[in-house]
């Protein structure tokens, strides 16, 4: 297969027309679709779910369990309550509730994080800045309870899509907790004191979903009967502005 080829799939399954095939959504099943069709085409046998007829196509459905808000989520600062989708929008939410005391963490600033602390953080946009993951990850690993960003162009982009649905949850709580302030809200956290208490409530709820995989098989001539097993993602979070899936992280999982 050459460039042109290869650069025809990823022009179809990267584009806009799949708005970035979110897992157990009907733009992953036309990308699970288009692909099974490739597979076909180049003589691999169908291994996914049967008809009624017994007859194997090369799409397989899984029943998955999601985790996401009831209503929008709020936090408070102090007397300052900031609503979901409004003053504030969660880009990540790694558990229904959290609680800490603010802190103010510059990124020029050598001081260390307080363990269990809110840190509220401006991002740095300097070339010799660590990456936007690394600036809102590195707080995290270091024991914050969540990270409150600032308002900043770069990141105003992102607060837009995440505020446009609630957030979904992990199967379990993972502690990664991020959420983006918008212009106005960044103004009054900043002025705040550290100490500050600060408070994320929400309500979850639970609900199943079907997510697609695509599975052929191309045998091959060895009788010993091992297998080699080769695996890509055909879902994406990373570039759909209607789901919470993280643009900044480049869709990028948690450590």
């Amino acid at each position: 297969m050459d460039e042109a080829h290869v650069r025809a799939h990823i022009e179809f399954l990267a584009s806009d027309a799949l708005q970035g095939r979110g897992s157990a959504t009907r733009d992953e099943l036309i990308a699970a679709t288009y692909i099974a069709s490739q597979l076909r085409q180049y003589g691999i046998s169908p291994a996914g779910d049967a008809d009624a007829n017994g007859e194997h196509g090369f799409i397989q459905q899984v029943t998955m369990s999601v985790r996401s808000f009831q209503d929008a989520p709020k936090l408070k600062l102090g007397n300052l309550e900031l609503t979901h989708g409004k003053q504030m929008a969660v880009g990540r939410a790694g558990s229904v509730d959290f609680k800490g005391e603010l802190q103010q963490l510059k990124l020029q600033d050598k001081a260390k994080v307080k363990a269990g602390a809110v840190v509220f953080i401006h991002l740095g946009e300097s070339k010799d800045d660590p990456s936007v993951r690394d600036q809102i990850m590195n707080p995290l690993r270091a024991g914050a309870k969540a990270v409150l960003v600032a308002d900043s162009a770069q990141i105003r982009i992102r607060f837009k899509a995440a505020a446009a649905e609630l957030p979904e949850l992990p199967a379990s709580d993972n502690g990664t907790n991020f959420i983006i302030l918008d212009e106005d809200a960044t103004k009054l956290v900043e002025a705040m004191p550290d100490g500050t208490s600060v408070e994320f409530h929400g309500k979850a709820k639970g609900e199943e979903r079907h997510t697609s995989n695509v599975i052929g098989i191309l045998p091959g001539s060895d009788a010993s009967g091992e297998a080699i097993l080769l695996s890509a993602h055909l879902d994406h979070l990373g570039m759909d502005p209607k789901r919470s899936g993280d643009q900044i992280f480049n869709g990028a999982d948690d450590d």
